[in-house]
């Protein structure tokens, strides 16, 4: 199965309409995966559009279930590792 249909597939999973994944959906989704906390402004200027545009599709892409926002802890830094 392809990742686009992977990508409709699990939006037709939270019972949202299946939408289309352009390449610069692709590429804001590459740039959050990398660092989900780095400002909309800075992925614009990387990708050359404005900070509405990736703050639009950032939020499409959330509301229809494509992209999730989670926080992960990392069990190797010495925070975690000291409260065991």
């Amino acid at each position: 199965m392809s990742q686009q249909a992977r990508l409709r597939a699990r939006s037709t999973e939270s019972r949202a309409p299946a939408i289309e994944i352009s390449e610069l959906d692709k590429r804001v989704i590459e740039h959050l995966q990398r660092d989900g906390r780095r400002p909309f402004t800075q992925i614009a200027a990387d990708l050359n559009v404005s900070e509405a545009t990736v703050r639009a599709r950032t939020n499409r892409l959330i509301e229809h279930g494509i992209l999730q926002v989670v926080g992960v802890t990392d069990r190797s830094s010495s925070a975690s590792s000291s409260r065991r």
